[in-house]
């Protein structure tokens, strides 16, 4: 009887030493601007590249949100970048105050904004290959970029709003 457990176990062994965790997948510690042209049209954008410049970019559109990805941190002499940066420029309806974009930058974790005029901001989103990444994460960034690139929209948008109809009220009531 001994025998058959030692055997069960041997083929117990075997079927886990072969068997995988998960699907095995490419991991990018760089890219191509066509590369990352490619994950972003999966991540369902419209993308150009353009490696013209000292810094190449792909352009980038979802509906009528269109923005930007500069790479940089090039390998030397081949044309692979290990860092993306995602950008927008975005224009206000109102002046913003430095008070508004901080309030922004601390809720945001990943994306930050700056001031570029008194009604105009950029706001930038680093993503950095070291280590390695795959396309799915890639592709889940320009996700995650989107949404919050949306969410300080809107809060830039209300910390925007004027503020003509309170003062106007308060002297309305100093006048009755």
């Amino acid at each position: 009887m001994e025998k058959r457990e030692e055997t069960r176990r041997e083929v117990l062994l075997e079927a886990i030493a072969e068997g995988e965790r998960s699907r095995r997948d490419l991991v990018y510690t760089s890219v191509t601007p066509e590369d990352f042209a490619k994950v972003a049209t999966r991540a369902g954008c419209r993308a150009t590249t353009d490696g013209s410049g000292d810094t190449p970019h792909v352009a980038l559109a979802q509906g009528q949100r269109a923005f930007m990805a500069r790479l940089s941190a090039r390998t030397p002499g081949q044309n692979l970048y290990s860092v993306v940066e995602l950008q927008a420029e975005l224009t206000l309806t109102q002046p913003v105050s430095d008070a508004a974009i901080a309030r922004v930058n601390s809720t945001m974790r990943f994306v930050k904004v700056g001031r570029i005029g008194s009604r105009a901001v950029r706001i930038q989103m680093p993503l950095v290959l070291d280590g390695g990444v795959m396309a799915a994460w890639l592709e889940h960034s320009v996700h995650h970029w989107l949404l919050n690139w949306r969410e300080c929209e809107r809060q830039l948008q209300r910390a925007a709003a004027p503020t003509t109809s309170r003062q106007r009220s308060q002297c309305a009531e100093l006048i009755h």
